[in-house]
């Protein structure tokens, strides 16, 4: 899934919590579960970005950035495209992501026939974004079903975090998925409910950052960890997701 990693970040698409920053990042587009972003854009690809030109360090003046296209999972086909980049300072600008392979949720400008693509918490180089792939790839499926879906990562390192068992419990019962080799994990087909969401980590770690999507509760900060967090599923809400950041606990 993946969103777009904040420290003790909670997105509900329209707003935005940041521990380590006081105040709310204003931008037009926020993170979002995966079906609300598939919702918001007009093209959807995984693609290869080729030469950005050139500016001033952290400048987000105009640039024309061509990318190789070579999967597209909503929209129309492309083999190349050029990007209009970026439209905002909320939007990718690229620097640094030449030659990168990654998903991108592309939007066209209603006042001129380019396309750019959506930035803060849309897309992102391909290994990071594994969540939502997997909810693009099975798309047919995935608009009909619900899915809660996350990546358990070790905070200091970013290292994705394989074997690591997620639970959701409510009225419903219990359900539960292991983190996969690329830290990621998916539970789908989940009764419509209000569930409690908790990495099954013992005594050997400790939640130390937390980014979710969708709509999600968490209570308050205590001894220095992150707890007891809840996610809605119901109509209006579908899919949802849960980052967690581990820490070992003598750390």
């Amino acid at each position: 899934m993946k969103f777009r990693r904040y420290r003790f970040c909670l997105v509900n698409f329209v707003f935005l919590i940041l521990a380590s920053v006081p105040a709310v990042v204003a931008c037009t587009y926020g993170p979002a579960t995966v079906c609300e972003k598939f919702a918001a854009a007009d093209v959807i690809v995984v693609a290869t970005i080729g030469i950005v030109p050139e500016t001033v360090p952290g400048e987000y003046a105009p640039r024309l950035v061509p990318i190789s296209i070579e999967k597209t999972y909503k929209g129309q086909v492309f083999k190349e495209i050029i990007l209009d980049q970026p439209q905002s300072t909320c939007d990718w600008n690229f620097s640094g992501y030449q030659g990168q392979r990654m998903l991108l949720y592309l939007r066209k400008d209603k006042n001129s026939s380019s396309y750019f693509a959506i930035g803060t918490g849309f897309g992102g180089i391909v290994e990071r974004e594994r969540g939502d792939i997997y909810w693009l790839d099975g798309l047919d499926k995935s608009l009909a079903r619900t899915r809660v879906s996350g990546r358990i990562f070790n905070s200091n390192t970013n290292e994705s975090l394989a074997g690591i068992s997620v639970s959701l419990k409510s009225r419903n019962g219990i359900f539960k998925a292991t983190s996969d080799s690329m830290g990621i994990f998916e539970i789908w087909d989940l009764p419509n409910s209000r569930y409690e969401i908790f990495p099954e980590i013992g005594s050997a770690w400790v939640v130390k950052e937390f980014t979710a999507a969708g709509e999600v509760h968490w209570k308050n900060l205590k001894n220095g960890q992150y707890q007891d967090f809840e996610i809605v599923i119901n109509k209006g809400s579908k899919c949802g997701g849960a980052d967690f950041g581990l820490n070992a606990r003598d750390k």
